[in-house]
């Protein structure tokens, strides 16, 4: 499909198969692929990621060129930073972009993000989940976005009031 320039369809096969096995040679192509279809950051953390295999293995020819590539690509590669407020670091947190949860340890630090348009969640238990959109609009931008401080969700705030109060009762009441 590649050398056919079918890269919309070939893109999504060599996910798939990396998903199987994650070789040198289809995170190479998954990456080239995703070079064609102007998905630079993903190209770049594809052609890293060989590079890392590559080297790995031994294979230094291809760790050569899959770091070449990179380093190309790099000021092309744009950035997201989600960053908490210190109100939002709540107990059972999760922030999440597009339905996939960010790790903790991704937080406060540039990740690259291909352009175009994301969907950020912040939920934890009793409170509202906060929902942003953060809008990536060209090749080499850095963008941020910070979750606000979470609020308490009502219907929550009320449940756990009357489990506590109930609780409290029932221990008098033993007393």
């Amino acid at each position: 499909m590649m050398a056919k320039g079918k890269y919309a369809e070939a893109c999504p096969k060599l996910q798939a198969a990396q998903k199987l096995i994650l070789g040198i040679g289809t995170t190479v192509n998954l990456a080239e692929c995703f070079e064609k279809l102007n998905r630079i950051s993903s190209a770049y953390v594809e052609y890293r990621r060989g590079a890392s295999l590559s080297s790995e293995k031994g294979q230094a020819e291809r760790e050569k060129y899959a770091r070449e590539r990179a380093l190309a690509l790099e000021p092309r590669v744009s950035k997201l930073t989600i960053r908490l407020s210190k109100e939002a670091d709540v107990p059972g947190l999760e922030v999440r972009r597009e339905g996939t949860l960010v790790p903790a340890e991704a937080l406060g630090s540039a990740v690259p993000i291909d352009v175009g348009v994301y969907k950020i969640e912040a939920r934890a238990p009793g409170y509202q989940t906060q929902t942003l959109s953060v809008s990536i609009t060209k090749e080499g931008e850095l963008a941020e976005v910070a979750v606000p401080s979470l609020v308490r969700d009502a219907g929550a705030a009320a449940a756990d009031f009357a489990v506590h109060g109930s609780h409290t009762d029932v221990t008098s009441k033993n007393m």
